[in-house]
Parts: structure tokens; sequence; C-alpha cells
């Protein structure tokens, strides 16, 4: 890979997308296209959405001026995938969808993924003692995985600069990874659409200017997927002896924690309520931090920092089994509940629990930043 690679993809990706960002903004506030203040929302105004019509613009302008056509060729499913994905996120935006069509309109683009290059899952890394995967395993395995991520990404989506941050520090790190381990196509994959994203987060930083919308929530989600499936592949086809070679499930986990642990503790939350996972309500982890006080920057980076230290937890966990490194990340997130669980005791018994008490933490939030500037 030419050293140039390092600057010329994200660079022309993050120029195009921070050049559309300004004008896309205007347009849909000119069309009245805005993300209304509803139940789960915690802003109190409209913003414009639909943010990710310039991180997908930015990604494709990059893969047609810079993409050689032998790159083009071997990622066409993924390109083809990322293109029907945003299409079922623009037809959300615009009209929205019902949680179950929502998921149904997902299937097409993943299934796609599936037969891309190395798209599906191989193997457990010898957990449960399950090292290769047959196609009868493997198939729903990926199909599962690559799901959960998307609509883990999409679920986070809640708050100003998280969604962004989160997956420009995963896309970021697995294209430095793939880099550092010789997978250089891999590699211009993810800086690519990092530069697009953090383009978008720069104007989707508290106080948000732009929303992601679905339609970058949904190919954000599904090229983490991809990027995590070449990961798991890759790094298992490592020697051993190799400085780079991870525990390739606990470091997928770690990567994408916050969005994985969110929501799985929502839907379990729902279950145990009877009520539908794919409901809505104020229970994730940005509702409960907002209602503690947090404002939007604050709670954004704290949990960039919580994502850094799964990241770093991963390394070290590298020098142990798979097994051993996997319980001590479940042994994590299970404290971490533990301290969601006592924040969100705390909030009730205080009585800030609902949608007022929620906006007028924003709003006391905003009155003192104005004073203290």
């Amino acid at each position: 890979m030419e050293s140039l690679d390092f600057i010329k993809h994200p660079f022309t990706s993050f120029v195009f997308s921070i050049l559309l960002l300004p004008v896309l903004i205007k347009t849909l506030e000119k069309h009245q296209i805005l993300d209304m203040p509803g139940q789960d929302k915690i802003h109190d105004h409209h913003v414009p959405s639909m943010g990710g019509i310039a991180v997908f613009l930015g990604l494709l302008f990059t893969i047609l001026l810079w993409w050689p056509a032998e790159l083009i060729r071997e990622y066409r499913l993924l390109i083809a995938a990322v293109v029907l994905m945003f299409i079922v996120g623009l037809k959300d935006d615009l009209i929205p969808l019902k949680p179950w069509q929502k998921l149904a309109s997902q299937i097409i683009p993943v299934v796609v993924i599936l037969f891309s290059t190395n798209g599906l899952i191989t193997s457990l890394y010898g957990l449960f003692g399950i090292h290769e995967l047959s196609s009868f395993i493997s198939i729903p395995l990926t199909l599962f995985t690559i799901v959960v991520i998307v609509n883990s990404i999409n679920l986070i989506d809640g708050a100003d600069g998280l969604a962004g941050a989160i997956s420009f520090m995963v896309v970021g790190a697995l294209g430095f990874w793939f880099y550092l381990t010789g997978s250089s196509d891999l590699a211009i994959v993810s800086w690519s659409f990092s530069g697009a994203l953090l383009a978008f987060l720069l104007y989707n930083w508290s106080p948000a200017k732009i929303f992601m919308g679905d339609t970058g929530a949904l190919i954000t989600g599904l090229i983490s997927a991809f990027l995590i499936i070449q990961f798991l592949n890759a790094n298992y086809s490592l020697p051993e002896e190799s400085a780079y070679k991870l525990n390739g499930i606990t470091a997928s986990l770690c990567l994408l924690f916050v969005p994985l642990f969110d929501t799985l503790r929502v839907f379990v939350q729902r279950i145990i309520h009877k009520k539908s996972p794919f409901s809505s309500d104020k229970n994730h982890i940005h509702h409960i931090l907002i209602r503690k006080g947090f404002s939007h920057a604050q709670l954004t980076l704290f949990l960039i920092f919580i994502t850094t230290m799964a990241i770093s937890i991963a390394l070290v966990l590298s020098y142990f089994t798979e097994e051993i490194s996997l319980l001590i990340t479940v042994f994590l997130a299970l404290m971490l509940n533990l301290i969601i669980v006592y924040l969100n005791r705390r909030i009730r018994y205080s009585g800030i629990d609902n949608r007022q008490g929620t906006l007028k933490i924003i709003k006391s939030a905003k009155n003192t930043q104005a004073k203290a500037s």
C-alpha cells in the first residue's frame, strides 16, 4: 500500500462530506425534513435528520475517484449491500416503517453481504470446543450477527455525537489493525468510510446541527458489521506467534461494547416487563445519563471513554484464552449494568423520570453553558 493511501481516501471522503453537509442542512430545513422532539427523544427542538446522505455520498465519491477497478470488483457486493441499506434507511426517514417492516427490509442487503468475499464467520476460535464452522451454522450466525450490529448502532443514535463517535472509533481501529496485518484492501475500505464519519461528527457534535438518521445509522452498522466479520476471519488465520493476533470474539465485543451492551440491556428489560423488545422507551444509557444531569457532550465523552477502556481491555486479554477473556468481558458488562441500575433507581427516587424532567435538565444545562460563556 502506498503511504499516500493513509491520506487520500479518508481526506477525500472527509472533504466531500463536509462540503455537502451545510447544503444538505439548508435543504432539509427548507423542506421541513426535521427530527421532531418526541417521547423517546432527548432533544427539545427540531433538527434536520438524514445526515447519512452526506456520509453515503462521501464514501461513494471516494470509491469512484480512488478505488482501482479490481478493488471495486472484489467488494462489489458490499457496495451493492450498502446502497440497498441506504435505500431502506432513506425510506424509513421519509416514511417511518414499523419495527418489523424495518427489520424485514434489512434482510435483503444483509443476505447480499453473506455472498461477498469472505463474508461469513468461519470460526468460533475454539470457544466451546468449536473451531471451523459448517455453512449450516455459519450462515444463520453471520446473518444474526450483522442484524444485531446494524440495529445496535441504530439504537444508540440518540444523543449528539454518540453514534458517529463510537462508529468512527470502531472503523478507525479496524482500519489501523488491517493496515498493520497487511490487509491493505480492507484498510482502504475502513479509511474511505472513516473520513466521511469524521466530517459528519463535526456537524453532529453537541449542539447538533444535523442528525444521522436511519440513512446513516443503517449503513454505518452494516459497514461496521462487515469489517468485524473480516477482522474475525483475518485474525483467526494469523499465526499464533503474530504480535497482532487477538482473541477475536472478545475483541469484537469490546469494539462494539457500548452499542451491544445497551441493546442487550434494554431488550432484556423490555422482555422482563412483557413489552416488545422493539418498542421505544427512555431506558437507553444515553436517556439515563441525560436524566442524571449529563449534557450531550459529557455523556458522549463518557461513552467514548468506556469504549476506549473496552478496546484497551481487549488488548490486555489477548494474553488469556478466548474463554477466560470472554468471561472477564461479561463480568465487566454485568458490573456496568449494576451501575446503570443504581443510577436509574436514584433518578426515580428523585422524581425525575419523565419527558418534562428530561427537557428541564437539557434546558438548564444549556442556560448554564450560555452563562459560563
